[in-house]
């Protein structure tokens, strides 16, 4: 069979990572022949494009660099309003009239096309009828549709152009069937998977900085607060650090960058933290610093099934991590893989923090719940049901 993967930009988060293990796991462990159509090309930001194995082969929608300018400048923070108006008013028209031309072409070469990040929906009408049509949804609907009420909607609307719709964690599925029960025959789950002996080979290598030498904790996420929570996770650590007068506090590292980097900085200097939390920036390969970690933490508004935790499981980490819908209390064992807090409690995430510090019993029993719940989350299985569910009539 032939499939089409549609992603809008392909760059350096954990769908962009998710959807390079499909790609490859497709080309490891079958015989279909994989084509992906990235939406916009990023140029220089497409960091993980090395990554996706030769024999998938890529197309962009959209490539001319005057069509692009301002989604570059925009991904760079360098955008400005007069530019935005001009790419708002006169070129998305043209990017769009482009995209629908390209899909129509690249779907009719193909049997399957996957939506992998739902947002070609507008552009399903020009894919031919006898064409499978399937949408990946990677975030909670029912925060989705809080934080973007336009774009269910508009989802609701158009849904019905799809023959399957992907939702990575049972509590989506859950969500999913009880906000669009008129579609619950086009619902599945299918669980984000990772390579582990891949994880496993990158987080052999060395750390590119002395910083790691030392005891730390590290979060993995992006610097955007509209989704991530690192907010919490400051002020639980700067609490953690006034009150844990019996044990040693290692530093605080935070790998990814974001919008929110300004806001973030200026919030760990008016916790007086400089010297303990440090903002390392965006790294193509954080695996070492997660497997030298004392322990991975993750503070999030709400997820799909966020990725770094899974790695976390993988590399055999104590994670704790915010009890957000959806994704974490599933990939932890509802707690027995890791340790979950509520959304927003700082001192519940300080407390937590501390029994990582205090309680090895705790942590080894962490580890060990991890490392049996992990194997769901291999690729081999999840290659099997994306494959079960395309030859499904």
């Amino acid at each position: 069979m032939k499939h089409l993967f549609l992603i809008s930009r392909f760059l350096d988060g954990g769908i962009d990572t998710v959807l390079i293990e499909y790609l490859n796991g497709l080309c490891r462990y079958t015989h279909h022949d994989i084509t992906l159509a990235i939406g916009m090309k990023m140029n220089e930001a497409e960091v993980f494009l090395p990554r996706i194995s030769p024999k998938v082969r890529i197309e962009y929608l959209v490539e001319n660099d005057m069509l692009t300018a301002y989604k570059r400048a925009k991904h760079r923070r360098r955008k400005n309003a007069l530019h935005g108006a001009f790419d708002e008013i006169l070129l998305n028209p043209l990017r769009r009239c482009i995209m629908r031309r390209k899909i129509k072409e690249l779907a009719g070469k193909n049997d399957v096309v996957v939506d992998f990040d739902s947002c070609f929906s507008s552009f399903m009408d020009a894919v031919p009828e006898k064409v499978r049509k399937i949408m990946w949804f990677h975030f909670s609907l029912a925060a989705e549709a809080c934080r973007a009420p336009k774009r269910i909607k508009r989802l609701k609307k158009k849904i019905h152009r799809y023959d399957k719709v992907v939702l990575i964690a049972d509590a989506m599925l859950e969500e999913a069937r009880r906000m669009m029960p008129e579609h619950q025959e086009k619902f599945c789950r299918i669980y984000n998977c990772l390579n582990e002996e891949t994880l496993i080979r990158k987080a052999s290598e060395a750390p590119d900085s002395e910083k790691a030498e030392k005891p730390f904790f590290l979060a993995v996420e992006r610097l955007e607060e509209t989704q991530k929570d690192l907010t919490t996770l400051f002020k639980a650590y700067a609490h953690l650090r006034s009150t844990a007068t019996d044990i040693d506090v290692p530093a605080l590292y935070i790998i990814g960058e974001g919008k929110s980097r300004p806001y973030l900085e200026s919030l760990i200097h008016s916790l007086g933290m400089e010297s303990h939390i440090l903002l390392l920036g965006f790294k193509a390969n954080p695996y070492p610093w997660m497997k030298a970690a004392v322990s991975l933490i993750h503070s999030s508004k709400f997820e799909g099934l966020p990725t770094v935790l899974v790695e976390g499981l993988m590399l055999g980490k104590v994670i704790i991590s915010t009890n957000c819908p959806t994704g974490p209390a599933e990939i932890l064992a509802g707690g027995r893989a890791g340790l979950l807090t509520p959304v927003g409690d700082v001192h519940a995430l300080s407390d937590a923090m501390y029994s990582v510090l205090a309680d090895k019993t705790l942590c080894d029993s962490l580890i060990e719940d991890g490392r049996i719940h992990r194997r769901r989350f291999l690729p081999q299985q999840s290659i099997m049901e994306f494959n079960w569910m395309i030859e499904a009539e």
